[in-house]
């Protein structure tokens, strides 16, 4: 699969969204593995679309932004080559649903983010850093990203739990002043 990102160019004012698709995925997959239609895996793919028409309705109006992982095959591995050593390849019936996942991704509008030897929680936090004047969403449920809210202008949105997690909400929650 090629790196399809562009440059994408905000006025200040607009809300972004940015969607850790790997991990949606992932999860929308173990939560249906065994969904198929004519013998083909399809849990992942239509658990990506039913989670996307969700974030579509509640993030009206926000420019979506779709950060995947390129490979395992990153600068942390290369700086520590146990990093995630212990995590099993990719299963053979999610693997050939990703091409299915990246033209839904297209379909949506998403403006797809990949870049060699980055996860998405990498492309996620530059996204943070860049883009210091807009209102930005985070929707994922790795909770390494809450790490992110100490910049003002982000909300984290738990797929999982359906719940919004935001700066005041760390503050209370673990007594920081």
């Amino acid at each position: 699969m090629q790196d399809k990102s562009k440059k994408l160019k905000l006025p200040e004012d607009q809300s972004i969204s940015i969607i850790d698709v790997s991990g949606i995925v992932y999860s929308r997959y173990y939560g249906m593995q065994n969904m198929r239609h004519n013998g083909f895996p399809i849990g992942a793919i239509f658990g990506f679309c039913n989670a996307m028409l969700d974030f579509l309705e509640k993030f009206r109006g926000s420019i979506f932004v779709a950060a995947l992982d390129s490979s395992r095959h990153t600068f942390r591995r290369e700086m520590y080559p146990e990093y995630k050593s212990h995590r099993k390849e990719t299963p053979e019936d999610l693997r050939v649903q990703w091409e299915y996942i990246m033209e839904a991704c297209e379909c949506f509008g998403l403006h797809i983010e990949k870049h060699p030897g980055f996860e998405a929680d990498d492309i996620i936090a530059s996204y943070v850093k860049q883009l210091n004047t807009n209102k930005i969403n985070i929707i994922s449920h790795d909770k390494d990203l809450a790490q992110l809210l100490v910049h003002k202008n982000v909300k984290y949105y738990n797929h999982s739990t359906k719940k919004f997690i935001d700066r005041d909400f760390i503050e209370q929650k673990y007594d920081i002043q």
